[in-house]
């Protein structure tokens, strides 16, 4: 609701493609080309609370020669990650991340030079190890998700092989424990546990999504679709049940029971509430 104005005293030479606000709001890191250094100010009062210097592991110390691209925040705000690239005009370049934790500027990672097309959404893990791209570009047929343990530098392609979509991504977010990605595309949500790549949970909108995020507890979704609503809703089997016994006033019948789960023992489908009579009635009789 203002605008920000930097230290006077500290006028940094500005790559505008390069600025992000941590997940808190209070700080705006952005890059300095002509120090190639990724600077922290307070996003208050402007004054410099960080400069980490930006160094190019497989190359010269410097980063000039490369195009600075992107800034992101993990969630608590603990770890930066950034990514340059070059020869990128064409759609498709050579790139890598580092990630960094801000308050020591120690160096956690970087992921391997590899050519790739340019980045989509992109998402860094609470603890700072994993980084989650989407990758879409002309003549690729789908978009694909890169996983990639910046710590160890590998790419997780087992992980990474399963999170797919036939549509564009518009929008990824981790849970706040690590566990889970959310990915939105087109008209739905689709959950992933991280760790081993497989989908969890699906949720399918009436517009399309774009964007998406989980609420502290990962409970919910937390869905912002193209008609300008946010949806809130829970995703998880036992947590959908237990929202919908809240609604019900009773358990299935026996006639439903034996329609809808045939050659199964019945069983309370809400523990909260009594068997149905007509279940007792049907066992007593035989």
């Amino acid at each position: 609701n203002g605008i920000l104005a930097i230290d006077p005293v500290y006028q940094p030479n500005l790559d505008s493609e390069a600025t992000s606000i941590s997940p808190d709001g209070r700080y705006v890191a952005f890059f300095d080309s002509e120090k190639s250094a990724l600077e922290v100010v307070s996003s208050v009062s402007g004054a410099k609370y960080q400069s980490i210097p930006i160094r190019n592991l497989d190359g010269p110390d410097q980063i000039q020669g490369h195009e600075f691209s992107r800034i992101i925040f993990s969630p608590d705000g603990r770890y930066i990650a950034f990514s340059m690239f070059k020869n990128a005009g064409t759609g498709v370049g050579t790139t890598t991340t580092q990630i960094w934790e801000v308050l020591t500027k120690r160096l956690i990672g970087q992921t391997p030079w590899k050519q790739l097309p340019l980045p989509g959404p992109t998402v860094l893990s609470p603890n700072g190890r994993l980084l989650v791209t989407v990758l879409q570009a002309v003549g690729y047929s789908s978009p694909f998700v890169s996983v990639t343990d910046v710590s160890t530098s590998r790419d997780l392609s087992e992980i990474s092989g399963k999170i797919k979509h036939d549509a564009i991504i518009s929008g990824i977010n981790f849970s706040f424990d690590g566990k889970y990605l959310a990915t939105a595309s087109d008209r739905s949500v689709r959950i992933w546990n991280i760790f081993t790549g497989e989908q969890v949970g699906q949720i399918l909108y009436p517009a399309q999504v774009d964007q998406v995020y989980l609420t502290p507890d990962g409970k919910e979704v937390i869905a912002i679709t193209a008609d300008r609503i946010a949806r809130i809703q829970t995703w998880q089997t036992l947590d959908l049940v237990t929202e919908v016994c809240k609604r019900l006033n009773r358990n299935f019948t026996w006639e439903e029971w034996q329609t809808y789960f045939t050659n199964k023992p019945y069983a309370k489908t809400c523990p909260n509430l009594p068997v149905h009579r007509s279940v007792i009635e049907a066992v007593a009789q035989r």
